[in-house]
């Protein structure tokens, strides 16, 4: 297991000996580059394309979904995934805090159901099937998309409602040496600093990247007593530090061979207030995570390509609560390989994947033994582009898990273009889901007799897009059968059981319009979703916690060097018990973000200031009860590239 220490004032001590290495080699490295950049002429780094052969990380055929890529936020700053989509996007965001365990939810069928894909990895965590969205780091070069609807046939099991890919993006640029060093502070004792050191030539392109970031979050709000006044206090108990290194490498050997290979390492510490109900105690929880995969692709001509990969990802946490730690520690091994072929508009890849689980926890009481599953499986996809009028995909695939009967899965999803700017889209998709370790497993409460989750998802939808304006209406639909849900029993004590069916329903709407006066580029965009998403055995009540109404908008502007961006997000009222007999008030938040990158401080180097201004309204919201938010918050920054 990582070594990890439980104290944030030893944190970094508590690193192993390579990780406190590579940590100042990163943060360090940046500043002995530059000597040996200054000076050089543009004509020692003559620019030569990297030639790549393709991506292949588990490709999705888009036809008929929802696809979702947000615009580029104009500063350096480091923010993390949870923020990302909670200031501009339409997918629930359950977030205990700043920096605190955050969750994702598509079209409210919930974070275990809601795959998050880096690299061409599933981070979904063998042992509670959902992925930390706030220890998820986004550069402003990362791709971001997000699909809405299922997927399981492109991407197993956990993304019945959706899927969120994230693909590192090593920058272009000319041969030779580069990088950046940004450093930022801000409101509630927060400090940032990360860097990037890039190098580049026809074959080889190599990346390392890392941010370290820590924070007091000791922000006021207001608190009720026992006479029903509210006064004022300060959050307690916590305090953030994380560490975060990546490395990426692309080696292409010649013509038809390509070695990939990507590494992250990430650790954090977060002490855990208490919510508003709760007595202060020092309750805090470690978490260390390596992910390392390795690729090969090979191509047999100009349209057909071999590749295969070799994954790994290992993730270990410790939560300390009434002097008692308790550790868990998960893996997965990932083997596949894949074909994939072009033939005129048509594209079609097929593959067979192996993937290994293993989990150990104090809270399996399962000695030192790990639990253990396999998961073999073979999926296709066959699609049809082009730039004439009909685009189809479809996608199949059959999973093999002892004890379990998994469904042979499919999507097929195609769009159409009834006239010039007009498109009608839909897709059909049978989905699945494997229950968790925790759930099988847990010590007298889990349930190993659990079958996997069913459903179905459909949507269709119609759209009009020119280059400078969009607008696009989709409804669609899901059902679930043999929901896993914890629930108490006659003793009062939470287990899980397939009692339940869900359906959901709802309507999306998204719109953006760009447009020019001068030399001032603006661009405005608008999303909303209106989703029900019910119970339907034995209630029929609304999910705790999934607002009927999401919505989010966008102003963006560029004046030369200066750009900048305000973000305007709402979340409607959500029941918070199943009975609904109590509620959240709807909330709605603004941010603002500017840059200006308008020094240049030699040939090949320039200087960003960036401001961000959270919570501009200064709104006190909750997004879980009793676990109040921050106020407006300052943060600004300086980033230095060369």
């Amino acid at each position: 297991m990582p070594n990890i220490i439980p104290k944030r004032h030893s944190y970094f001590g508590g690193s192993s000996p390579s990780i406190r290495l590579l940590l100042l080699t990163t943060f360090f490295g940046g500043f002995l580059s530059l000597t040996s950049l200054v000076g050089q002429s543009d004509s020692t780094l003559a620019a030569k394309p990297f030639h790549e052969i393709l991506i292949l990380d588990q490709p999705v055929g888009k036809a008929g979904y929802t696809v979702w890529k947000p615009d580029s936020l104009p500063v350096q700053t480091a923010i993390s995934l949870a923020q990302r989509l909670f200031f501009e996007g339409t997918l629930n965001v359950r977030q205990y805090g700043p920096g605190l365990l955050a969750s994702i939810s598509s079209r409210g069928v919930g974070a275990a159901r809601t795959s998050i894909i880096w690299n061409g990895m599933n981070l979904q965590s063998p042992m509670n099937g959902t992925a930390d969205a706030s220890l998820i780091p986004l550069w402003p070069s990362d791709k971001l998309e997000v699909f809405s609807g299922g997927v399981s046939a492109a991407l197993s099991s956990g993304a019945m409602g959706g899927a969120i890919l994230i693909k590192p993006n090593q920058p272009d640029g000319k041969d030779g040496l580069g990088g950046s060093l940004a450093i930022e502070t801000g409101c509630f004792d927060l400090f940032s600093a990360k860097t990037s050191i890039d190098y580049r030539t026809t074959d080889v392109q190599l990346t390392l990247r890392g941010q370290w970031q820590q924070a007091k979050n000791d922000f006021p709000f207001y608190k009720k007593d026992l006479a029903g006044k509210f006064y004022k206090t300060r959050q307690l108990n916590n305090e953030q530090d994380k560490l975060d290194v990546q490395w990426f490498g692309n080696w292409q050997i010649n013509e038809k061979h390509l070695l990939k290979a990507a590494a992250w390492r990430l650790q954090a510490f977060r002490q855990l207030p208490p919510a508003k109900t709760e007595s202060v105690s020092e309750t805090w929880q470690c978490d260390a995570a390596d992910r390392l995969s390795f690729a090969w692709e090979y191509a047999l001509n100009k349209k057909s390509i071999l590749s295969s990969r070799i994954a790994f990802l290992d993730e270990f946490i410790q939560f300390y609560l009434n002097g008692a730690t308790e550790r868990s520690n998960a893996q997965t091994y990932l083997l596949n390989t894949e074909w994939k072929q072009s033939l005129k508009r048509i594209n079609w890849m097929t593959g067979i994947r192996m993937q290994r689980l293993k989990a150990i926890s104090d809270g399996y009481g399962s000695g030192i033994q790990p639990f253990v599953q396999n998961r073999p499986a073979w999926y296709a996809t066959v699609e049809r582009r082009g730039n004439n009028r009909w685009n189809w995909a479809v996608s199949a695939r059959k999973e093999w898990v002892a004890h379990q009967h998994v469904p042979f899965t499919w999507n097929a999803g195609a769009s159409y273009q009834i006239r010039p700017n007009w498109f009608v889209n839909g897709h059909l998709a049978r989905t699945f889901n494997l229950p968790t370790f925790n759930d099988l497993y847990w010590k007298t409460l889990g349930n190993p007799d659990l079958k996997a989750e069913k459903g179905c998802s459909a949507d269709i939808g119609g759209e009009y897009r020119t280059a400078l304006f969009s607008v696009a209406l989709k409804s669609f639909g899901l059902v679930v059968n043999d929901w896993i849900l914890w629930q108490p029993g006659t003793d009062g004590l939470f287990r899980p059981s397939n009692l339940n069916k869900v359906s959901g329903r709802g309507i999306e709407l998204n719109s953006h319009r760009k447009f020019r006066f001068n030399k001032w580029h603006f661009k405005v965009n608008g999303q909303a979703q209106y989703s029900v998403v019910k119970n339907l055995e034995p209630t029929t009540y609304q999910l705790p916690y999934n607002p009927r109404w999401l919505a989010s908008a966008g102003f963006w502007a560029n004046y030369r060097n200066v750009s900048g961006i305000y973000l305007h997000q709402f979340t409607g009222s959500r029941f918070i018990t199943n009975d609904q007999a109590a509620q959240l008030p709807a909330f709605h938040t603004g941010h603002l973000f500017i840059n200006y990158a308008g020094f240049k401080i030699a040939k090949r180097q320039r200087i960003n200031l960036d401001l961000v201004v959270e919570n501009i309204w200064n709104q006190q919201y909750e997004i879980l009860a009793n676990r109040p938010m921050p106020g407006m918050a300052l943060r600004g920054g300086i980033s230095w590239f060369w």
